[in-house]
């Protein structure tokens, strides 16, 4: 089963017409990839290596939401958590 599937959605790529958006989320991927895992990190195992992306994921969570300004991204997520199929 696919994500879309699972959460009921249909997976647009880009907005017709407006190519400049996958150069925004390209952007966006790489900005959380360079928040992660830079400074490169090594651990004994997955366990150590899940605490630690959760521990990171709740810290960059924080920070503010990149179009809804006024809010950080886990207000975000929290407001939008409860239309999330279970």
């Amino acid at each position: 089963m696919t994500l879309a599937n699972h959460y009921l959605f249909e997976p647009v790529a880009c907005t017709p017409a407006a190519g400049w958006e996958k150069g925004q989320v390209e952007n966006q991927v790489g900005n959380v990839r360079e928040w992660l895992f830079t400074p490169r990190v090594r651990f004994n195992d997955f366990n150590a290596l899940n605490t630690w992306l959760e521990k990171r994921c709740e810290e960059l969570a924080g920070r503010q939401h990149p179009t809804e300004k006024t809010h950080t991204i886990a207000e975000c997520f929290s407001e939008e958590k409860d239309l999330l199929r279970p």
